[in-house]
């Protein structure tokens, strides 16, 4: 328990270090009362990238009621992870009609940053879109 604040900065930091004992304990913040704490935990684990990591915050995305800014923390983790099994993930986000603009838009630059550092099937999957608006987004980046 404690400061939210501090706990967040706590929750970053453990992404930094990215060893297993801070994964396990991040995937335990993924499930914390507070919205920010879980936030921070996804961008984190997204970020470290190791396939449990990854699985667990593709899971997390999935969840019903998942405010915008929390999706978008996951999004962006997993964005600056060097992971492909996270370009998945990210393509469902990007094509999803159901979540809004900004959120899709997120997703498509995070796979365009994914695909600079994990290599050429991760851009085979954002070209693979083939939407005007995602090919746009995919040359910018």
């Amino acid at each position: 328990d404690g400061d939210p604040a501090v706990r967040a900065k706590v929750t970053e930091l453990l992404g930094q270090v990215g060893d297993t004992a801070s994964e396990s304990l991040l995937l335990t913040m993924l499930a914390d009362r507070d919205r920010w704490i879980r936030a921070a935990a996804a961008f984190s684990l997204g970020r470290i990238g190791s396939d449990r990591a990854v699985d667990a915050v593709a899971k997390y995305t999935k969840r019903a009621k998942l405010e915008a800014d929390n999706l978008i923390a996951a999004i962006n983790g997993l964005g600056r992870g060097r992971s492909p099994r996270a370009a998945d993930a990210l393509g469902r986000i990007a094509l999803d009609v159901n979540h809004d603009r900004r959120v899709r838009r997120y997703a498509v630059l995070a796979l365009a940053g994914l695909a600079n550092r994990a290599g050429q099937d991760t851009l085979k999957k954002l070209t693979a879109f083939g939407t005007p608006q995602y090919m746009q987004l995919a040359l910018r980046h």
